[in-house]
């Protein structure tokens, strides 16, 4: 029943201590974090602020100044901004400038950004089609929306200037603004304009990937050979080249580690190569479990000149006994260099563990676990990866329409409007929010619903063809309404994570109240859900889920579906979930990192895959996950057992 605010992910009132990462320990530093600097905006229901990418560089306003970006679907728009360059002595809040925004369009959902000499290509979320967890690599398809180098030197000013100010009134209609670039290549494969390739390695290829830039990438050059630490304990999960970085090639990796407690560990860490990539010259390392983007990868852009920037967010005063809030941020990382980055409170070295990247080892192939099956008679139904996902095809597959020009014009704002006798505003789903005329989606509504009984009503809503009706009365009589993200009314219609699991796992009851929650799920026993966690994610299958449940504000559960090698080596896990993100029930595309400190569940009632061997350490209720974000940080950054 709990959503998790893809964006809004850290609690309010609970100041962030920005973190170090080293090869040995983690250092807290609240005290010494580098002050705030450029505000993006306060945090929101949605998927917020995702990706910061560099556009251009020498820019005349002002001088000696590069062009960055950052793409906020929440708002379907690209924030410009320039960057005086410095060669370390300055800090960045005297070097940014706000040069205005940009829209896109409002069904595009941004995945990864590409980058080219000419160009940068944002590649939208793969679609599989509808059977997606039987869906190949060649079957998924993405739409790429291209974006030209000089467009911040070659768009007007005063439009520019226009839609930053609009962006957070009701008066923002990306339909009408000015454009960000345009829109191409539908339904193309999914990778068709990436400037790379990558293949695992043939001697150790789970730690092993080499990656090739193709002769138009913005840092072209030799293949670079990437490597996971030795010794067995670390996989190479993903690879992502940052451009550009000259002379300097920049690599961002995950790297996974074995577990038996059932929690998701990765971790991210970048890689220096020179320009000839055999191989990299430093680390560096970051506390995942604070910077967090809706990929999953770090928000992070690197400039021509090696200074790194990362998105971020932290906790602001507000005036009064108003208390605080929680602000997305460009902060700098500091400068790249042979000898690491300058010491700041965003990145640091990670110590002298490069060289165990390259030294011979064995990587031991991991023990299958034995299997049991679950306790007798739990649920009658028996399950299977194809059935589970067929429980929930007729949220995935339902259309639905309603005219968004009835919506009231208070209501097209981020933080909604407040119906007569509400205590909390209506927050419109975003397709909604900033569509002037007739929404389509297919797919039920994201709502954080009561009961069953909502989810039902839907379907009777849809076909009496009442939403519109409902949307127009919203201020005056909040109900049967095609979802609401702060969900404050009864009759609210859609379906929510927690309950989508719930479908998909035949976990529906006699009673449409009995509802699960994304704490349920993860602290109690459940009939359909068996007693212990998957030990570690080398146990996932399709219809696995991956929750959690950390007070307060992160609460989500997704379908696993498989995992995806886009560019032929780097994992990419395809999830079926009801997100705002997505106005509702989709398939998403997630770099694994993202589900960092997650847990692990499974059906217990599935015939092709039985439950996970009784394992005290993964146990639901003995060995609990922490449900206070204190604890869960300690147990997933410092490998830490979960709290009894």
């Amino acid at each position: 029943m709990h959503a998790f605010w893809l964006m809004s992910y850290w609690p309010r009132s609970l100041r962030l201590a920005v973190a170090l990462l080293s090869s040995s320990m983690i250092v807290a530093a609240a005290d010494a974090a580098e002050s705030p600097l450029k505000d993006i905006r306060l945090s929101a229901d949605g998927a917020g602020p995702s990706h910061i990418f560099w556009l251009s560089g020498a820019t005349s306003t002002p001088s000696n100044a590069d062009v960055i970006g950052v793409i906020d679907p929440l708002l379907s728009a690209i924030r410009l901004y320039s960057v005086r360059r410095s060669s370390g002595g300055e800090a960045l809040e005297g070097r940014l400038q706000a040069l205005g925004s940009c829209a896109l369009p409002v069904s595009f959902r941004p995945w990864r950004v590409l980058h080219v000499k000419d160009e940068v290509r944002i590649e939208s979320m793969p679609r599989p089609g509808s059977d997606g967890h039987n869906a190949n690599r060649q079957a998924f398809k993405s739409d790429v929306y291209v974006i030209t180098r000089d467009f911040a030197a070659t768009a007007s000013p005063g439009a520019l200037t226009l839609a930053g100010s609009q962006i957070a009134t009701p008066q923002w209609n990306p339909a009408n603004a000015l454009q960000c670039g345009t829109l191409t290549l539908t339904d193309a494969p999914v990778g068709r304009s990436a400037p790379f390739t990558a293949v695992r390695g043939a001697n150790r290829p789970k730690r092993t990937i080499i990656w090739r830039s193709t002769a138009d990438s913005l840092s072209a050059g030799e293949p670079m050979i990437v490597r996971a630490r030795t010794g067995g304990l670390y996989y190479l999960v993903s690879v992502k080249e940052l451009e550009p970085a000259p002379p300097r090639r920049v690599v961002l990796i995950t790297e996974g580690v074995p577990t038996s407690d059932g929690m998701v560990r990765l971790n991210q860490r970048l890689l220096l190569f020179g320009e000839n990539g055999s191989k990299p010259l430093r680390e560096i390392g970051f506390d995942d479990t604070h910077f967090r983007s809706k990929l999953g990868q770090k928000p992070l852009a690197v400039l021509p000149t090696g200074e790194v920037l990362a998105m971020g967010r932290d906790l602001i005063p507000l005036a009064g006994d108003a208390g605080s809030d929680i602000a997305f941020r460009i902060q700098s990382c500091g400068f790249l260099g042979q000898n690491g980055t300058s010491q700041t409170s965003l990145c640091s070295d990670a110590g002298n563990v490069v060289e165990s990247r390259h030294n011979a080892d064995t990587i031991p192939s991991q023990a299958a676990r034995q299997v049991v099956d679950p306790s007798p008679a739990v649920v009658a139904r028996k399950e299977t990866a194809n059935s589970i996902f067929s429980n929930v095809k007729k949220f995935a597959e339902l259309p639905w329409e309603v005219d968004a020009s009835v919506l009231p014009e208070p209501c097209r704002t981020i933080d909604g409007c407040l119906p007569s006798g509400g205590r909390k505003p209506f927050v419109a789903l975003k397709g909604i929010r900033l569509t002037r005329g007739s929404y389509r989606q297919i797919g039920f509504p994201y709502a954080q619903t009561e009961s069953f009984r909502d989810v039902d009503a839907f379907f009777e809503a849809v076909d009496q063809r009442r939403l519109t009706i409902a949307l127009q009365n919203v201020l005056t009589r909040p109900a049967g309404l095609p979802g609401n993200l702060k969900d404050d009314f009864r009759g609210d219609l859609g379906i929510d994570c927690s309950a989508f699991l719930q479908a998909a796992w035949s976990g529906r009851s006699a009673d449409p109240d009995d509802r699960i929650s994304t704490g349920v799920l993860q602290n109690e026993r459940l009939r359909f859900v068996c007693p212990d966690r998957l030990p570690d994610v080398s146990h996932l299958r399709s219809g696995d889920a991956i929750g959690i449940h950390v007070s307060p504000g992160a609460d989500h559960v997704v379908l696993y579906a498989a995992n995806v090698a886009f560019d032929g080596a780097s994992e990419f896990w395809l999830v079926q979930e009801s997100t705002s993100a997505c106005d509702g029930v989709c398939w998403s595309v997630y770099d694994p990192s993202f589900f960092n400190g997650w847990g692990l569940y499974r059906a217990s009632n599935r015939s092709d895959k039985s439950c996970p061997q009784s394992n005290p350490e993964a146990s639901i209720s003995a060995t609990s996950f922490p449900t206070d974000y204190s604890n869960w940080r300690n147990a997933v950054v410092r490998g830490l057992p979960l709290h009894r």
